[in-house]
């Protein structure tokens, strides 16, 4: 793909990350109470989940405009992905006893 499209993605995903990050504070706030009912190794693996979610979006929005600016816009593009890990991470958490 050509700069322009990359670039047109990388606007679109950073606003809907940074509206993300926002929205995820709350979410965060509430986390510890995962704890209430006792410590398993599904709630902790949901609450780092939870809690690493905006830290890898804003981790993602960073390096993707690294990226796209040295060249890498396939790579670019890639980066976008990474707080997949922790959206995987939390229904891996809910799965596990």
């Amino acid at each position: 793909m050509n700069a322009d499209t990359t670039k047109t993605i990388l606007w679109i995903l950073s606003i809907l990350y940074g509206i993300l990050i926002v929205g995820s504070f709350f979410p965060i706030m509430m986390s510890p109470f995962l704890f209430d009912a006792g410590a398993t190794k599904g709630r902790w693996v949901t609450f780092f989940s939870i809690v690493a979610f905006p830290i890898l979006a804003l981790i993602s929005i960073i390096a993707a405009w690294w990226l796209f600016k040295h060249g890498h816009y396939s790579a670019a593009k890639w980066v976008f992905t990474l707080p997949a890990l922790s959206i995987i991470g939390f229904f891996v958490g809910f799965s596990m006893p």
